[in-house]
């Protein structure tokens, strides 16, 4: 499941849903928050919350899953910027950082509430989480869009 997630997450960060592309783009923006759509800034936060939990969920202590989380969103926008496929933003390194963190504490706020079935139950999440991906996957390649709810959000 953490598999699907990542290729799910190099995918959307790297090439927005669309398909690979290596691109002209090599702009860095390090202006934090500045030029930024209120939409992209909730993708870059939410994206990261299920990496921050499955790294927990692997086992690493929480100061390591955020170091990594921190170095593989810098290594996302750094790739960024290598293949010319989007702009690396300070805004996107801060936010995705932000995303990891609250996933961290999210599995963690469950071993302190479901202390021996918290395997049971990030197991549950960790399904649902990676059937949103897939779904939200699905939806962008097949349709160019995702519908949650009343909502919908296009590429």
């Amino acid at each position: 499941m953490f598999v699907v997630y990542l290729a799910f997450l190099v995918w959307a960060i790297l090439w927005k849903c669309h398909f690979p592309y290596v691109g002209e783009i090599r702009v860095i923006n390090l202006n934090p928050f500045a030029a930024n759509e209120k939409l992209e800034l909730l993708f870059n936060w939410v994206i990261f919350i299920p990496f921050g939990f499955f790294l927990c969920e692997t086992g690493k202590n929480p100061l390591l899953a955020l170091a990594i989380v921190v170095l593989a969103s810098l290594s996302l926008e750094t790739l960024q910027f290598l293949l010319g496929v989007g702009c690396s933003d300070t805004t996107d390194l801060i936010l995705n950082s932000v995303g990891g963190a609250i996933g961290i504490i999210c599995y963690w706020l469950l071993r302190l509430l479901f202390r021996q079935h918290t395997t049971k139950i990030a197991l549950v999440i960790s399904i649902i989480i990676t059937l949103m991906i897939i779904y939200a996957g699905f939806s962008f390649v097949f349709l160019g869009h995702i519908r949650i709810g009343n909502m919908m959000f296009s590429i």
